[in-house]
């Protein structure tokens, strides 16, 4: 193969080679969607649970006010999938956790697809993530994880959908700020990925010599969204509170132990404090950069070994490592939003003290099967081109 033909076929590899799912992927997606959910059902945890997520299961049907962060968003999902007659009450809930994680698989290997024209890649990038020891047993108990990875995967998609047409695709953007908005009453990691979608859309909007009104309208759909979506879910809140259940968080746990959290009764009057008791979560914000003797890096190496011991294989993760750098190669724009989604929730994560700081781990998963998915497609890609060379 001579200099120009090698140049030809690198570029045929790397360059330009951008795509954007359709049709059928969106068939291929909703098959592992499907396939998923019909796994993870198989599974279901069968009746009422424990801690957590028996409160979870408690309050879909009371709208209380949970523990911190409040979660009312989900407990208004858990209430319309309670409405099913199907089971008992509390599998109903568990199953909005199987959904939510067959809507993240098939997710997944539509953003996989955004980075390779290999089909099989990406695929496997969601099984990859079905499949996975956390993942899995979170997508079959009443808990917010998979809930906030669907929410995730979709603004993640909408996203890369409003990147191929900025200019007449506004709605798209306030639908994704929209959802992210309402996602924080799901789980707070939705708002993770705040930063990297304010860099992407600054990223595609970005011209010095574009009139003042090109800028204006998409920040202007953008933060309408995002205000919109926290009205929501302040709403959701406020209704929730308004109904004061008798198992709400706050009258069963929080109030009753306010001593050892140096509050007293002034502190939960009104809706505003108890919003701030919940939902901004003050009593546990020493978990947030601890200081003492947390060690970053022993975090981060508690991370690692989860992540190729227990999670996926070395090899997964070489492919991941593979994808990433095709991503950027391919989609400078979209490998950077993930790698810096990946990145900035690694960070905040990794100095978030708490006991079950493992299930926050999940929303790194998304990027990381995504990528993996990207990797497996390009060298699969690779070998069918050196095939078609001989």
């Amino acid at each position: 193969m001579n200099s120009i033909q090698s140049d030809n076929w690198f570029a045929s590899q790397f360059l330009n080679q951008r795509e954007t799912p359709n049709r059928s992927d969106f068939l291929i997606a909703l098959i592992i969607c499907l396939v998923g959910l019909a796994a993870y059902v198989r599974t279901l945890a069968p009746d009422i649970l424990y801690g957590d997520s028996a409160e979870f299961q408690t309050l879909a049907y009371t709208l209380g006010v949970t523990h911190s962060t409040g979660y009312p968003t989900y407990l208004f999902l858990g209430r319309l999938v309670g409405f099913l007659p199907i089971n008992a009450p509390a599998w109903r809930i568990s199953l909005l956790s199987a959904i939510s994680a067959g809507i993240t698989l098939a997710g997944v290997y539509l953003l996989a697809r955004y980075f390779t024209k290999n089909r099989v890649g990406p695929a496997l990038g969601a099984l990859a993530l079905g499949i996975s020891y956390t993942f899995w047993s979170q997508a079959i108990i009443a808990e917010v994880y998979t809930p906030g990875m669907a929410f995730t995967v979709t603004v993640m998609l909408l996203l890369l959908h409003w990147m191929d047409e900025p200019k007449g695709r506004n709605r798209v953007l306030f639908l994704a700020a929209l959802i992210a908005g309402i996602g924080f009453g799901v789980h707070a990691s939705v708002w993770l990925i705040a930063l990297p979608a304010v860099g992407l859309v600054s990223w595609r909007i970005w011209d010095p010599r574009a009139r003042l009104k090109d800028w204006k309208k998409p920040l202007i759909y953008a933060v309408s969204g995002a205000f919109l979506g926290l009205i929501i879910f302040l709403a959701a809140f406020l209704i929730s509170d308004r109904i004061d259940s008798p198992t709400s968080f706050i009258n069963t746990a929080l109030e009753p132990s306010r001593i050892f959290w140096d509050l007293d009764s002034e502190d939960f009057n009104t809706s505003i404090k108890r919003l701030k008791m919940t939902v901004i979560s003050e009593q546990w914000g020493d978990s947030l950069f601890p200081g003492g003797d947390f060690s970053f890096s022993d975090e981060w190496n508690i991370f690692v070994d989860r992540l190729t011991y227990l999670e996926f294989s070395g090899l997964l993760i070489f492919f991941a490592f593979l994808g990433m750098i095709s991503m950027l190669i391919r989609y400078p724009a979209g490998g950077v939003f993930f790698s810096l989604y990946f990145f900035v929730s690694l960070f905040f994560i990794l100095n978030y003290q708490v006991g079950d700081k493992y299930v926050f781990y999940l929303c790194l998963y998304i990027p990381l099967t995504a990528a993996i998915g990207a990797g497996i497609g390009f060298v699969l890609e690779l070998i069918q081109s050196m095939l078609n060379l001989i």
